[in-house]
């Protein structure tokens, strides 16, 4: 087997084991991964569903569907474009707010125990990495690089 594969295999594991503990942390607060990577677009200023599709690489209708639950929650809001009245953008709540600071601590200490056997050369390393895969892999979905049925 190739060693691209090999790799992206592994990738494939880590990104699930990723997954499942944060949606362990998450759901202390009623949240998966998804609905706390929306939230944290959100604060961080991404206000409409196509930044935030595009930010958390979901769908439009996924996005949709996911802010319906974080509105139900009372954790996010929506207000209405004043001078084009089809957009809609996306606020958090105070309660939304304060669901972010109550998590923050369990995700910091899971995140910190994670990554602490390396070092920040190794760190470094793998973010420049992984920003580069990040890159090539929106590049080829923008240009269709990658095969699709």
């Amino acid at each position: 087997m190739e060693k691209s594969v090999i790799l992206n295999n592994q990738i494939f594991k880590v990104v699930a084991f990723l997954e499942k503990i944060g949606n362990q942390i998450f759901s202390k607060c009623g949240l998966t991964v998804k609905t706390y990577s929306i939230l944290v677009a959100i604060s961080e200023g991404c206000s409409k569903s196509t930044e935030l599709a595009n930010r958390i690489q979901g769908s439009k209708a996924n996005i949709t569907q996911k802010t319906k639950v974080l509105e139900k929650k009372g954790l996010i809001y929506r207000e209405l474009d004043q001078k084009d009245k089809r957009i809609w953008y996306f606020k958090l709540t105070k309660k939304g707010n304060e669901i972010l600071d109550k998590i923050l601590p369990d995700y910091e200490k899971a995140v910190e125990e994670l990554y602490r056997p390396f070092s920040k050369k190794e760190m470094d390393e793998t973010i420049k990495i992984f920003e580069i895969l990040e890159y090539r892999l929106m590049y080829a979905l923008k240009n269709k690089v990658i095969p699709r049925k």
